[in-house]
């Protein structure tokens, strides 16, 4: 992960919850969108992956969220049901190529409230497909994961999304602190949901300043 760059993360105030620090992933290779499902982009989904901090290390390590929850048996009469994706909270969101922070903010939102299974860590990422999803109503998780063969992307009874391993790309992961403070006086340009650090956190400070010179402070973010 040489080539994350740091200084582009943020802090994000969410409404309900607690704060999260969210870091966009590196355009690299291991990161890149794939292809949409069926060859075409009629929708985007964004998706919101909750998971300990082991299992965000293998995520980002491999670049690829990896529905592994079934076993096999040489006897394929005795073979749990192949998963097609993972579990997410998902959201459409048109044609887009990227993550809307509306979308990230109100899908982080809603996986961090109170009540829920909250982890240490969020990946989100981005479906692209050519057909419409399914929303399964009842028929329990084995039928929605068939479906997903099929047509790429099922919401289910449980609010859930299932989106086609093959065709999510990772876009961020945001990582979460109690009570995390903001310093407001540390960048020119800040708001009550957002705040970006500035330059004069990461930038080392000088070797030397002659006695009686007034000091200087590097400009914050655009």
């Amino acid at each position: 992960m040489d080539e994350l760059d740091v200084s582009e993360a943020r802090v994000m105030d969410l409404r309900t919850t607690n704060m999260l620090a969210s870091f966009p992933l590196p355009n690299i290779p291991r990161f890149a969108l794939p292809e949409p499902f069926k060859g075409k982009q009629f929708t985007t989904w964004g998706l919101i992956h909750g998971t300990p901090a082991e299992g965000a290390q293998n995520i980002l390590m491999e670049g690829f969220i990896r529905p592994a929850n079934w076993s096999f048996n040489p006897d394929h009469s005795k073979c749990d049901m192949p998963t097609f994706g993972g579990y997410y909270l998902g959201l459409e969101i048109g044609r887009e190529h990227t993550f809307p922070e509306w979308a990230a903010r109100d899908l982080m939102d809603r996986s961090q409230k109170r009540g829920k299974k909250q982890q240490k860590v969020l990946i989100g990422a981005l479906y692209l497909g050519a057909d419409n999803h399914v929303s399964y109503k009842g028929g329990g998780n084995e039928m929605a994961q068939l479906q997903v063969a099929h047509c790429g992307i099922v919401t289910t009874s449980e609010k859930y999304t299932i989106a086609h391993s093959n065709h999510v790309g990772l876009c961020f992961f945001a990582l979460k602190w109690h009570k995390l403070s903001s310093d407001d006086a540390d960048d020119d340009e800040t708001s009550d949901d957002i705040n970006y650090r500035g330059k004069r956190r990461r930038s080392p400070a000088p070797a030397e300043t002659p006695p009686g010179a007034a000091e200087t402070s590097a400009p914050a973010n655009p």
